[in-house]
């Protein structure tokens, strides 16, 4: 199988007020292009479509002709997720009929626990959540960070488990062993 994987998009961003959309497009067509001249069976964008949670309406624009162009004109089967850049009500409106498309969009929490399956692999899709999220979801007050609310989540994926498949886990956090730098906003 022939993934190719992106995120942290962060379409709507500008750069000391210079409007990073025609580059963010023009990426976007060479995205493109590697999906076809590699002839991928899927698409993951693991987060950070958005720059922000409430989006200018060109950037909801820009990102709904990007998710329409793989999916429905090119036909590829898209993987996404929410990050935390990304307003999870807001990037998933439509999202009950996009299945039927082969766009599987994940925004809950909930949702990571039911595997999407393409040909011999199952995707567990994990958007980004809060540690609160993870307590009310298991209502396990001991869940307090990301570090302990991942064990039983990774806990109930792996319970979701098909013997005869590949698992593949998309999510949007940082990893244990990772570090963290603080960059302006501006």
């Amino acid at each position: 199988m022939r993934i190719l994987h992106t995120a942290d998009w962060h379409i709507g961003r500008t750069l000391s007020g210079f409007d990073l959309l025609p580059t963010q497009q023009a990426s976007f067509a060479a995205l493109r292009q590697v999906a076809h001249d590699q002839n991928v069976d899927a698409i993951i964008i693991a987060g950070d479509l958005y720059d922000r949670g409430l989006a200018a309406e060109n950037a909801v624009n820009a990102v709904n002709g990007m998710m329409r162009t793989l999916n429905r004109d090119d036909g590829f089967p898209l993987l996404v997720i929410s990050g935390n850049h990304d307003s999870a009500p807001r990037l998933a409106t439509g999202s009950e009929w996009y299945s039927s498309t082969g766009f599987y969009l994940h925004t809950r929490l909930e949702e990571a626990f039911t595997p999407v399956t393409i040909g011999d692999t199952q995707f567990f899709l994990l958007p980004y959540f809060e540690p609160a999220m993870a307590r009310n979801y298991f209502d396990d007050d001991q869940l307090t960070n990301i570090g302990t609310a991942m064990v039983p989540v990774i806990a109930k994926m792996v319970a979701a488990f098909a013997p005869d498949k590949k698992h593949v886990l998309v999510a949007h956090f940082f990893a244990a062993g990772s570090t963290h730098t603080a960059r302006k906003r501006r």
